[in-house]
């Protein structure tokens, strides 16, 4: 889109109501929705399309960790809105990635448009990779540890598993 927009991607119900919560979430600017298997009034579109749609967005409204990710990622502000029906059981991927980059702010029932600072994202995002590298420590070699690491411009890297 050319003009200002909020990307909607909501995986839950998609009932009358949370259209009117997402249209006043969004105080009149144009809304896209992203089409799934629950909702085929929106766009459909593919993975880079749906990279796309959040890195140039406004706002991110959505109840997807996958969008909250990215959002994330991108700076693009972000509201996590609770989700409703089938799949709400899922709920906690999201709460452990609210808590872990501590955007609580992000949460509808917090005020929602939240960013992280780049300082801050770029502490945790290292703190997360860190602890992956020496998860994947347990099955790799150095070699390859230290060729991710690099990769992922983390230097200093220590290998913890005991067994090497």
């Amino acid at each position: 889109p050319n003009e200002p927009y909020i990307f909607t991607y909501v995986l839950g119900d998609y009932s009358g109501q949370r259209k009117e919560q997402i249209r006043q979430l969004a105080n009149g600017r144009k809304i896209i929705t992203l089409s799934d298997h629950c909702n085929v009034e929106g766009l459909l579109a593919g993975p880079a399309e749906f990279i796309a749609l959040i890195a140039r967005a406004d706002a991110v409204i959505t109840d997807s960790f996958h969008g909250s990710v990215f959002s994330m990622l991108f700076d693009t502000p972000l509201t996590i809105v609770k989700r409703e029906g089938k799949g709400s059981e899922l709920n906690s991927r999201i709460e452990t990635f609210v808590k872990k980059f501590e955007l609580a702010n992000a949460l509808e029932e917090n005020g929602g448009l939240a960013v992280l600072s780049n300082k801050k994202k770029k502490k945790l995002l290292e703190a997360e990779r860190r602890q992956y590298l020496n998860f994947l420590s347990n099955y790799f070699d150095n070699k390859a540890i230290e060729s991710l690491a690099s990769s992922l411009d983390i230097t200093n890297i220590k290998i913890t598993d005991a067994s090497r």
